[in-house]
């Protein structure tokens, strides 16, 4: 996998950095984490203070372009979208969970 940053902006309002990338690799797109620690390693910043904002899959190619947020400190990353960083560390979200208890109880109530 290689990773390329195309641009980086600082923020200095959100106290964040925006990271525009791009990643070539062979077979699939490599996942969050893949991406994630490369970010890590090109910058040399905590892996908690990035979340990966968007990955973008160009198609007919093993190419993908994406934006990352690296946060300063812990205390900025409260402006980040919960839903995105639960999604960077895998978690699955309340809608998910919800969903498949309703899912149970209909065919319950069906009698």
């Amino acid at each position: 996998m290689e990773l390329k940053i195309e641009k980086r902006t600082e923020n200095k309002l959100l106290n964040r950095t925006e990271i525009n990338f791009s990643v070539s690799a062979e077979g699939a797109t490599p996942s969050r984490k893949e991406i994630k620690a490369a970010i890590q390693g090109s910058l040399k910043v905590d892996d908690d203070l990035i979340v990966i904002d968007r990955i973008d899959n160009q198609y007919g190619t093993t190419n993908a372009v994406g934006r990352a947020l690296v946060y300063s400190d812990k205390g900025s990353m409260g402006l980040a979208s919960q839903y995105k960083m639960r999604r960077d560390r895998g978690e699955k979200g309340k809608k998910a969970e919800g969903g498949a208890k309703k899912a149970e109880a209909k065919p319950a109530e069906k009698k």
